[in-house]
């Protein structure tokens, strides 16, 4: 009797096995395929959805992007943004990750991950200048020399520029970054924090404690998953499956309110201790570079939701269902970060300087080269007109 009950219990389970194994693989199937079964669905009814130049149905909200009137040249833009998805990043001890290597015809990656630019200036550089920030500062929506630090690059013949900006970075990442260019005996002349976006649209999503970053429970995930043995399992038997019901509960049930999503707009407390550690970051990072002979820019940067800029071609990206919410998060930090900068003379209010009528957004914060040369003329003006260190000037940037 013990021999035939055991032989149930061992033959069921290698059915639910088998069974595990057939539903993680149909999962992980259907995941490869299900942005573009959802793109051909989604033409039907949507007409966002175009064909690109090779003939695939895309998103004009996404990698689509390279349609918008910013863009006059339609095949290059398409390569920037084609590019753009083939980078891959690492772990990076303290800063959280980088890029790999990547040698592309619009984007060009290094051997220490960041972005590098063309100096076609040709004159001897003797200053060195740092460039911090997240995707907005490493150039997403244009190519290499279409960089903030690549036009203050090309401005400024007398400097050496170099582009450490990163998808992603927030303020305390870059400050880490900062550290540890420092600590390997690294010394510029000037350096420029370029923030407001991840800041505010990372920490104030509920599940991200502060200081932190955008893939910390991706990161806490892949730390706590035990034993390799025990992860491969996982792999083999649900990990597709989990992932596939994952996205299936969001597409079926999605959030019902930003406050379900974020803190801060509804949440003093916590948008005080978001806008408090910027802030902060830019006066600690002030103060090293000070230290060391070097002048320090902390700049807070423009978002679509904040100004009159004009955003009639990127409406739909702003209004995105996965961007619910996200708009009252900068309506409710970005004016007690702007009175918080004010008391200091090296910090930057340049939220305003995409007003007017002028296509600049590519989505609701990147932009395409028109836009980054703006705010590098701005950096420009302070540098040349040795503003840094007079308060009053801070008017020049209420003009825009």
């Amino acid at each position: 009797m013990f021999k035939k009950i055991t032989k149930i219990v061992f033959v069921n389970l290698i059915v639910m096995i088998i069974f595990l194994i057939i539903a993680n693989l149909l999962s992980g199937g259907i995941l490869k395929i299900y942005p573009s079964v959802r793109a051909k669905l989604t033409t039907l009814v949507d007409t966002n959805y175009q064909k690109d130049v090779d003939g695939k149905i895309v998103n004009t909200l996404g990698s689509n992007r390279w349609r918008l009137p910013n863009y006059t040249d339609k095949e290059y833009a398409y390569k920037i943004f084609a590019e753009f998805g083939k980078l891959k990043t690492k772990y990076q001890a303290f800063t959280g990750w980088s890029r790999l290597p990547f040698k592309g015809e619009t984007t060009t990656i290094d051997q220490d991950g960041n972005r590098v630019h063309h100096h076609t200036n040709g004159a001897k550089e003797v200053s060195i200048a740092w460039f911090f920030g997240g995707s907005t500062m490493w150039g997403t929506g244009t190519d290499d020399n279409g960089t903030i630090a690549a036009i203050f690059d090309e401005i400024n013949p007398n400097f050496q520029t170099i582009n450490y900006g990163e998808t992603g970075f927030n303020s305390r990442q870059e400050l880490a970054h900062l550290v540890n260019l420092y600590s390997q005996g690294k010394r510029p002349d000037l350096v420029v924090f370029y923030d407001g976006v991840n800041d505010v649209g990372t920490l104030c999503r509920r599940e991200i404690k502060v200081p932190g970053h955008s893939r910390e429970q991706l990161i806490r995930k892949e730390m706590s998953s035990g034993s390799r043995y025990w992860a491969a399992l996982q792999i083999v038997l649900v990990e597709y499956t989990k992932t596939f019901l994952y996205k299936l509960r969001k597409k079926l049930f999605p959030v019902a309110s930003h406050k379900d999503k974020y803190l801060c707009s509804c949440d003093p407390s916590r948008a005080e201790l978001v806008a408090s550690q910027l802030v902060n970051n830019w006066r600690i990072a002030h103060n090293l570079v000070e230290s060391f002979g070097g002048t320090f820019i902390g700049i807070l940067q423009p978002v679509a939701y904040i100004g009159h800029a004009r955003i009639d071609h990127v409406k739909q990206d702003m209004e995105h269902p996965g961007r619910s919410g996200l708009s009252a998060q900068y309506e409710a930090l970005y004016p007690l970060i702007r009175k918080k900068i004010k008391k200091y003379d090296f910090m930057f209010d340049m939220t305003q300087a995409y007003n007017g009528d002028v296509y600049i957004y590519a989505d609701f914060c990147h932009v395409s080269r028109n836009g980054n040369e703006i705010i590098a003329n701005m950096i420009n003006k302070i540098i040349v007109n040795n503003i840094i260190n007079n308060p009053s000037t801070l008017a020049i940037f209420d003009q825009h």
